[in-house]
């Protein structure tokens, strides 16, 4: 299986939103890890620290737009 790794190359030149993104890897990294390799962690914490992240993900890029006055939202305003 292909590890998962960050990458200049992933960049999108926002480095809130990089840092992000390259925490997403190494969770998702750290969960592909447990699955795989029997015996190396707890897959629901693993599992859990990736849905944080994602969330935590989106917000800040919600927060983002809404700065920037993007019209496009998916969390409601009292969640950003």
């Amino acid at each position: 299986m292909a590890r998962l790794e960050w990458t200049n190359s992933h960049s999108v030149f926002v480095p809130n939103i990089d840092d992000d993104h390259d925490e997403i890897l190494v969770a998702l990294a750290g969960l592909q890890r447990v699955l795989t390799e029997p015996g190396s962690g707890d897959w629901k914490k693993s599992a859990e620290r990736l849905v944080r992240c994602f969330c935590d993900h989106f917000r800040s890029e919600e927060r983002l737009m809404s700065e920037a006055h993007e019209p496009h939202s998916h969390f409601p305003r009292e969640e950003r």
